[in-house]
């Protein structure tokens, strides 16, 4: 597994890439599933979710083990162009508080989020 520093952009076709996102320039979910992903405890994650922005990938956030300073403090966003490469995504999945909500929320038509079916409540 190859780790780049940052988003994958145009190194999407390395195998077995992930990026890993530690600045937030960009807002990949509405407002009130940001508030989720500032909730999340140490070493949970969130779905994995597509984002479709000039070039299509797929992602997730995960908390680090940190010390609390802020809402999005120890938050960082991990990035895939190949979905079967989700096996990355920090083990086993774990259902936060909140996460069937941000699932369905990222399932209502106009969002066009992907949802991991190891997330979807309904499989």
């Amino acid at each position: 597994m190859l780790v780049v520093d940052g988003p994958l952009r145009d190194r999407a076709h390395l195998v077995r890439a992930l990026g890993y996102n530690k600045t937030h320039h960009a807002q990949y979910l509405p407002p009130d599933l940001n508030a989720m992903v500032a909730a999340l405890g140490t070493a949970e994650r969130t779905p994995i979710f597509a984002i479709a922005t000039g070039w299509s990938r797929y992602s997730w956030y995960l908390r680090l083990p940190c010390l609390p300073s802020g809402a999005w403090t120890g938050i960082v966003r991990l990035e895939t162009a190949n979905l079967a490469q989700r096996q990355f995504a920090a083990g086993p999945p774990q259902r936060p508080a909140g996460a069937q909500r941000l699932v369905k929320q990222l399932k209502q038509p106009g969002l066009g989020g992907h949802v991991d079916s190891a997330w979807d409540p309904a499989t």
